[in-house]
This record gives C-alpha cells, sequence and structure tokens, in this order.
C-alpha cells in the first residue's frame, strides 16, 4: 500500500465528498485533521466543510466555522469576479431597493442621526448602455416595466424610489438617440439622495476597478453628509473584535452580496446579523 502525503487539496476534495454525501461530522473531523497536520485550510476547504454543515442545518457549526474562517482565509473573497452591471436594474434590484427607500424614509423622519453601512456598494451608478447591461438586458423586465406601469402608486416609498431614478435621468438618452433611462442607480447613490449632513455613510467595495468606480459615482451623485468608502473585505473589518468602537446610535446596514458560492455567503451573512444583533442592537 502507497503512503499519500496529506495536502490541502487532498482534504478539499475528501471534504467536498462528505458534503455531497451529507456526512458534516466527518467533514469536520477531516478539517481537524488536516490542521493536526499543520497544513493551513483555504477558502475552498471551508467552503466545502460550510456547504456540508449547511446541508445537515448545524447551524452553530456553521456559524463557528465562518468565523475561524473570515480570521484567517478572508482575503479568498477577494477573486470574486461577479460585476453587478449585469443584474443593475433586474426584478430583484427594484424590489431591494423600494424597501431601501421604505428604510431610508423611516430613518429620516427621525431627526436623530444614524450610520448607514453598505457591505457590498458595487459601483454606484451603472450605465444600462454599457456592454455588461446590455448582455442580459434584465433592467427591461425591472426598472423600465415598473416605470411604465407605475405612474402613481400608493406607497410612498416606491413613489419617491421611482422619482429619485427619473430625476436623475432627466438630461441623458440613449446612445441610440431616444430619450428613455440610461443610468440606474444602485444602493450607495440611493440611500445618498436621503441620508442628511448628520448622518454618515460607511460603504464597502473590495474589487479596486469597481471601488474607483463607486468613487466616481460620488462626483456625479454628491452626498450631504460624511461619506467613508473603503475598499476593503467588509465581512472581516464588522466582524472584528474592535470594529464597533466607532459605532453608536442609530444605524441602517445592507448587506447584499453577490451570494457566489451562496453557502459561503449566507453563513458570513447569518454571522454578521448575529453579531450587529449582539454588538450594536439599535441599527
Amino acid at each position: 500500500q502507497k503512503h499519500v502525503t496529506p495536502h490541502v487539496y487532498s482534504f478539499s476534495a475528501a471534504i467536498s465528498a462528505c458534503d455531497k454525501g451529507g456526512q458534516w461530522q466527518k467533514a469536520l473531523d477531516l478539517l481537524a485533521e488536516l490542521q493536526h497536520a499543520d497544513l493551513a485550510p483555504t477558502m475552498v476547504t471551508y467552503s466545502a466543510v460550510i456547504a456540508a454543515c449547511w446541508r445537515s442545518s448545524k447551524c452553530e457549526a456553521l456559524l463557528h466555522l465562518t468565523s475561524t474562517m473570515l480570521q484567517t482565509a478572508s482575503d479568498g473573497f477577494e477573486a470574486e469576479n461577479y460585476d453587478h452591471a449585469f443584474q443593475a436594474g433586474s426584478v430583484l434590484d427594484c424590489f431591494k431597493h423600494a424597501v431601501l427607500v421604505c428604510l431610508l424614509q423611516e430613518a429620516t423622519a427621525d431627526a436623530t442621526p444614524f450610520t448607514y453601512i453598505d457591505t457590498h456598494a458595487g459601483r454606484g451608478i451603472y450605465d444600462l448602455d454599457s456592454e455588461n447591461a446590455l448582455q442580459r438586458n434584465n433592467s427591461i423586465f425591472g426598472i423600465s416595466q415598473v416605470l411604465g406601469k407605475c405612474h402613481r402608486s400608493t406607497c410612498t416609498a416606491i413613489e419617491r424610489y421611482l422619482e429619485a431614478i427619473r430625476r436623475f435621468n432627466e438630461h441623458t438618452v440613449h446612445t441610440v438617440g431616444r430619450p428613455s433611462m440610461r443610468h440606474y442607480l444602485g444602493s450607495p447613490c440611493l440611500a445618498w439622495m436621503w441620508l442628511r449632513p448628520q448622518d454618515r455613510a460607511i460603504v464597502f467595495e473590495l474589487r479596486e476597478t469597481v471601488h474607483a468606480a463607486l468613487q466616481r459615482s460620488l462626483e456625479k451623485s454628491p452626498a450631504h453628509c460624511e461619506v467613508d468608502i473603503r475598499c476593503e473585505n467588509s465581512y472581516a473589518a464588522l466582524l472584528g473584535e474592535t470594529s464597533h468602537d466607532g459605532f453608536g446610535g442609530r444605524g441602517l446596514v445592507l448587506i447584499d452580496p453577490p451570494y457566489e458560492p451562496y453557502t459561503l455567503y449566507m453563513a458570513s451573512n447569518l454571522l454578521m446579523l448575529k453579531r450587529l444583533h449582539l454588538k450594536w442592537p439599535s441599527c
């Protein structure tokens, strides 16, 4: 019998097989064995163990693993190549942003300042005539339909949301020359329209190119409050032991990652919600 030298790739493959077979405890045992062999688990390794625990609904193990992963292998999120331009103005965007406006209206009804945090801010402003946006044309079935059919709404939040989109597009035309909506506002730029001088915004975007685009968006749609645009991993930043020292009072946190891979981001979201509830109950 030939001896097989332990390697992180072989462990990851075995753990992935445990996930497919529903063997969550064996996946945890293999992770412990890997660490005992002085090997460092990768994001792929953690993702496989998290998926196994997720499949078997082992929530406590899931949250513990996610916390450990973010402390030791958080740089793995930098490999994400997702660009929200493909989904800008989609049905999901319309729903999410209408809810966001509803929450912003509620927050600004009180004169007390609050902090707005966006964990995955994206570009801020999306050109619907761009190559990426036109590749799937999701806005045709989303914001274009809502604008075309919802001339008056009994819901104030939806009316204000659509008003903000229309106002930003007042002087824009499509490249083909017909007057229409060309730009779609992402969550940070929508939020800046509601934030007041006494409020502040902290927005995260990990990818450097998208982060640069977000900074340019701020110039096109200036905020009336203090804005901190950070090019870093929001999970690692917000889940750190001292991350909430500067946070206090009221807060609104939008968590909307790309969900690729789904279980990894969902586990991170659940951990984030748990920590925020404990450390910042007023948000």
